[in-house]
């Protein structure tokens, strides 16, 4: 549960269903955000986003990506062939001037080479 002094609030989704055979975190989503000290400024992210595989003996992975960074700002894997859902929280200290950000969601499968699925993003402020 969240501090009583802090909000979060939906900023952005995507329902579409996208999929991955890469054996490296290929894009398949990203959204664009708005941080400004006089709209929204969050202190961190809440990401909802589902994962599966086609293969239980094949893992599934999903990474987070702020602002075209080489690594994944959050991650989480599957072997679950029914979609899971995943949360996650990054702290976003570094978001206090007006800019906007790209948040990408990349899928990769494990060798020989799986499916991973993704059919639920989401993207929440905490202020």
């Amino acid at each position: 549960m969240p501090p009583a002094d802090s909000q979060i609030f939906l900023y952005a989704g995507d329902e579409i269903e996208v999929s991955s055979s890469s054996l490296t975190y290929e894009s398949v989503k990203h959204l664009r955000c708005l941080s400004h000290p006089s709209i929204a400024r969050p202190i961190a992210l809440v990401i909802a986003a589902t994962l599966r595989t086609n293969n239980p003996s094949i893992e599934a992975s999903l990474g987070i990506f702020l602002d075209d960074a080489p690594n994944p700002s959050a991650e989480a894997t599957t072997k679950q062939q029914q979609m899971k859902l995943i949360t996650k929280q990054i702290q976003v200290p570094a978001w206090a001037h007006p800019t906007v950000h790209k948040v990408e969601l990349k899928l990769k499968t494990g060798s020989p080479p799986g499916i991973a699925y993704n059919d639920f993003f989401e993207l929440y402020y905490k202020l």
